[in-house]
Protein backbone atom coordinates (compact mmCIF):
# COMPACT_ATOMS: atom_id res chain seq x y z
CA UNK A 1 0.00 0.00 0.00
CA UNK A 2 1.40 3.31 -1.44
CA UNK A 3 1.87 6.00 1.76
CA UNK A 4 -0.73 8.24 -0.24
CA UNK A 5 -3.39 5.47 0.24
CA UNK A 6 -1.86 5.06 4.01
CA UNK A 7 -2.25 8.93 4.33
CA UNK A 8 -6.02 8.54 3.15
CA UNK A 9 -7.02 5.68 5.19
CA UNK A 10 -5.73 7.94 8.67
CA UNK A 11 -7.53 10.46 7.51
CA UNK A 12 -10.76 8.89 6.64
CA UNK A 13 -10.73 6.61 10.23
CA UNK A 14 -10.13 9.74 12.15
CA UNK A 15 -13.36 10.69 10.36
CA UNK A 16 -15.45 7.96 12.25
CA UNK A 17 -18.62 6.79 10.09
CA UNK A 18 -18.95 10.04 9.12
CA UNK A 19 -18.40 10.71 5.34
CA UNK A 20 -15.41 13.12 4.07
CA UNK A 21 -15.39 14.92 1.10
CA UNK A 22 -12.24 15.07 -1.11
CA UNK A 23 -11.91 18.87 -0.71
CA UNK A 24 -11.57 17.77 3.04
CA UNK A 25 -9.15 14.97 2.43
CA UNK A 26 -7.54 16.91 0.15
CA UNK A 27 -6.58 20.03 2.46
CA UNK A 28 -5.89 17.47 5.37
CA UNK A 29 -2.60 16.02 2.63
CA UNK A 30 -2.08 19.19 2.30
CA UNK A 31 -1.75 19.99 6.13
CA UNK A 32 0.44 17.03 6.13
CA UNK A 33 2.64 18.14 3.82
CA UNK A 34 2.10 14.72 1.49
CA UNK A 35 3.63 15.19 -1.74
CA UNK A 36 1.39 13.84 -4.79
CA UNK A 37 -0.28 14.52 -7.95
CA UNK A 38 -4.34 14.42 -8.66
CA UNK A 39 -3.69 11.68 -10.95
CA UNK A 40 -1.97 9.74 -8.47
CA UNK A 41 -4.82 11.08 -5.71
CA UNK A 42 -7.43 9.45 -8.28
CA UNK A 43 -5.93 6.42 -9.11
CA UNK A 44 -5.13 5.45 -5.39
CA UNK A 45 -9.12 6.57 -4.02
CA UNK A 46 -9.80 3.93 -7.20
CA UNK A 47 -8.22 1.57 -5.94
CA UNK A 48 -8.97 1.70 -2.48
CA UNK A 49 -12.86 1.47 -3.44
CA UNK A 50 -12.02 -1.57 -5.76
CA UNK A 51 -10.41 -3.41 -2.67
CA UNK A 52 -13.52 -2.42 -0.58
CA UNK A 53 -11.49 -0.08 1.84
CA UNK A 54 -12.91 2.82 0.34
CA UNK A 55 -16.84 3.75 0.03
CA UNK A 56 -16.74 6.69 -2.76
CA UNK A 57 -20.16 8.02 -3.55
CA UNK A 58 -21.17 10.65 -6.12
CA UNK A 59 -18.37 8.68 -7.85
CA UNK A 60 -20.19 10.00 -11.24
CA UNK A 61 -20.09 13.30 -10.44
CA UNK A 62 -16.72 15.58 -10.83
CA UNK A 63 -13.75 14.92 -7.95
CA UNK A 64 -14.73 17.96 -5.75
CA UNK A 65 -18.00 15.95 -5.16
CA UNK A 66 -17.02 13.12 -3.92
CA UNK A 67 -17.54 11.62 -0.32
CA UNK A 68 -15.21 8.96 0.80
CA UNK A 69 -16.27 6.77 4.12
CA UNK A 70 -13.76 3.85 5.64
CA UNK A 71 -15.43 0.38 5.22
Amino acid sequence: MSNLAKQILKILEAQGNEMASVMFVLDQLEKAETQFSMAEFDETVDQLRRDGVVRVTNSSDPRNNWQLQRR
